[in-house]
């Protein structure tokens, strides 16, 4: 899943049109998977996939289902690539459009674009004009704020708080976060920190009162928190830069003690979203202060898209093996992939992300099987409690097929989707019993626009697990092939989307 926000794209629907680009080597360290030469072990892959993957096709609820894809505009965009581009660009702006009559004429700037062919309801919505500007205005407005609404789970931690326990009564947990693309001011800093503050606390009385689950409430080792809060560094700071790492993540720490504190106190999990790669070396050292400061519960996001990804999961691993503490890994492929490319390209930097799919699904499982080894098996043991931020089925059972590999119950991992998507599988893991946890995302509409693109762009991705295996029912052997092959480690080709 690649279960974290991103920074603001220049033009957040351009990802639509992101030209692929050929990467050059990078010295990072590369391992052969476990699956690559374990024949048993892909067949016990294939299996559980096919099994999970027909309770999910069983209880799919297709997110291009719904009253703002009744007149399948997300089907068109699929198929057309210029149309998505302008539809997704007109989304980004809605927000501060004020009036009617503004709303209409970006709708009509957007859509009678050059190449652009809106589907036909749209078109003749277009052309209309006159009286119906105002209806159709109203329309699209109605929808886009209830499609928002799908995938950001509420406007404040009050509204959020009935959402979470909805989920916590059907065996699911929870990680919030709030919405918005970085602070400018300390002001804005310090607004973010008091907003962290005020969900811990409601998210700690609120968990208090629930009834046990004991599926969403333990792991192998014993229980752990009900209430998970995702935080994002760069929204405690204005100005982080790499250059001045040390000073950085000291002064990340200052604000992040009173958090720590408020955590401890309500018996919260803390979890640190992962941003750009240039803020990769800040973060994981904020992880190592806060841990170092305070014993509350916590944990970091690992992008298993990156060349040092493998790098990242070891460096890890050894520094809770060292200290003795726990940490939870959340592991996902990475969300900011046109970012990092464009950035490598501005800067003439080597690309630092995979540019194949299939390579980053087969790095996903190389650091997969380096947690599943870090995994602890006594509560006084240090290691790494591992989360699967993914939508990707085959991602998913070839955990689970480690898991038993090394002896390990199916609850000593965790699975995380975000809210409002991938519904049929999250269904099949909870009719399977897997720990599931949502990545919940609240915030007022538009701080939350960015987001929603990011979020509308892989639904309609002609690569996304979401589209193939769900909604136009691939083959399954298709769909859980293996990404592995015997050069996996060298030099990558284009970025298949």
């Amino acid at each position: 899943m690649d279960a974290e926000s991103r920074p603001a794209h220049p033009d957040p629907a351009a990802a639509a049109h992101a030209d692929p680009a050929v990467a050059d080597p990078t010295t990072a360290q590369c391992s052969p998977c476990p699956l690559l030469h374990d024949p048993a072990l892909e067949r016990r892959v294939h299996d559980l996939g096919t099994d999970l993957l027909s309770v999910a096709r069983r209880s799919r609820r297709s997110v291009l289902s719904g009253t703002f894809w009744s007149d399948k505009m997300m089907d068109w965009a699929s198929r057309d690539q210029a149309f998505k581009l302008q539809l997704f660009r007109f989304i980004d702006a809605f927000p501060s459009l004020g009036t009617p009559g503004e709303i209409y004429g970006q709708l009509v700037a957007h859509l009678t674009a050059p190449g652009v062919k809106p589907p036909p309801g749209l078109r003749l919505a277009v052309k209309a004009g006159g009286v119906f500007k105002g209806l159709t205005a109203w329309i699209l407005s109605r929808r886009i704020s209830s499609t928002a609404r799908r995938f950001i789970a509420a406007a404040d931690a009050e509204e959020a708080v009935k959402v979470l326990e909805k989920l916590w009564l059907s065996d699911t947990a929870h990680t919030v976060t709030l919405l918005g693309e970085k602070c400018l001011s300390l002001d804005d800093a310090r607004k973010y920190q008091g907003d962290y503050l005020h969900l811990l606390r409601a998210a700690s009385d609120a968990a208090a009162k629930w009834p046990a689950r004991a599926r969403a409430e333990t792991d192998h080792l014993g229980p752990i928190p009900r209430a998970n809060i995702s935080i994002k560094a760069s929204s405690l700071h204005p100005h982080l830069d790499p250059a001045n790492q040390e000073s950085a993540i000291e002064e990340l720490l200052e604000m992040m003690l009173p958090i720590l504190s408020e955590a401890k106190q309500g018996s919260v999990q803390l979890h640190l979203d992962m941003e750009e790669s240039e803020l990769k070396g800040i973060i994981f050292g904020l992880l190592k202060r806060c841990a170092e400061t305070s014993d509350v519960e916590i944990g970091v996001v690992l992008q298993a898209y990156l060349r040092s990804a493998e790098d990242d999961a070891q460096d890890l691993i050894g520094w809770t093996r060292a200290t003795g503490r726990q940490i939870t890994v959340r592991l996902v492929k990475g969300a900011y992939w046109d970012y990092e490319k464009a950035r490598a390209e501005r800067t003439g930097q080597p690309v630092p992300v995979w540019t194949l799919k299939s390579d980053s699904d087969a790095c996903f499982e190389r650091v997969a099987a380096r947690l599943v080894d870090a995994i602890p098996k006594s509560p006084d043991e240090g290691g790494i409690k591992l989360a699967l931020g993914s939508h990707n089925l085959r991602s998913i059972v070839a955990v689970l097929a480690l898991l038993g590999r090394s002896g390990l119950p199916e609850n000593a991992v965790e699975l995380q989707m975000l809210y409002g998507m991938a519904e049929g599988l999250k269904a099949a893991a909870v009719e399977r019993e897997l720990r599931l946890r949502e990545y919940i995302p609240i915030g007022p509409l538009v701080q939350g626009m960015a987001y929603l693109v990011r979020r509308l762009l892989e639904n309609t991705s002609n690569e996304s697990w979401l589209k193939l295996g769900s909604t136009y029912g691939a083959d399954p052997d298709d769909l859980l092939a293996s990404p592995h092959r015997s050069d996996e480690c060298a030099a990558d080709g284009q970025e298949t989307g």
